[in-house]
């Protein structure tokens, strides 16, 4: 199948700014007999798709751009379902989710950063900034207001949790825990 070729199916994932296209055959419902699909996305926005007929079959695409002066198609999760049309009639023919990724030529780099990172980059500064500023003081009062700041010992567990979830992400998802060692000889004595 060339890459251009129509799916069968609607996909569990596409890349925002791409086209998708499908070609469903419904047995039930041929295109031929007059039966139109729409296609609904609901997600961050709202989209509805109409078949065009192809014999029996109905195709269905999805633009790179979704529609001229709408928001694209963005990335996130989406609820999916297709709709069977004739005559007043209407037939749920099947539904699902769908993930859409994020277009990497879209954006501007900033947004497809992992949230652990940029609450790390956060905790990291608030660390630096107290190690600087001699951040013994973990609760202090100017003129009868009172301030208590996160322990430096718990900053530094955030810090922790939020590496080994980069570690994880980074592992493809897989449970990653850094391991040290240290190797004191061979152990062999000659």
């Amino acid at each position: 199948m060339a890459i251009t070729d129509p799916l069968t199916a609607m996909p569990t994932e596409f890349m925002s700014g791409t086209t998708l296209k499908l070609k469903r055959s419904l047995a039930d419902f041929p295109a031929s007999a007059g039966w139109s699909l729409k296609l609904t996305l609901a997600g961050k926005t709202l989209f509805t798709f109409t078949s065009t007929p192809s014999g029996d079959a109905h195709l269905i695409t999805i633009p790179a751009v979704a529609a001229p002066g709408t928001d694209d198609l963005t990335f996130g999760v989406y609820q999916w379902s297709e709709k069977a049309l004739l005559a007043g009639e209407v037939y749920e023919t099947a539904r699902g989710m769908v993930t859409v990724t994020p277009n990497l030529e879209a954006g501007t780099g900033a947004e497809f950063q992992q949230w652990a990172e940029k609450v790390l980059e956060l905790i990291e500064a608030r660390i630096a900034g107290r190690m600087v500023d001699g951040g013994d003081a973990e609760a202090f009062q100017i003129g009868g207001r009172s301030v208590n700041l996160i322990p430096i010992r718990e900053l530094f567990g955030y810090r922790n949790m939020l590496q080994g979830q980069l570690r994880s992400i980074r592992a493809g998802g897989t449970f990653s825990r850094e391991v040290v060692m240290k190797f004191t000889g061979t152990g062999h004595k000659l």
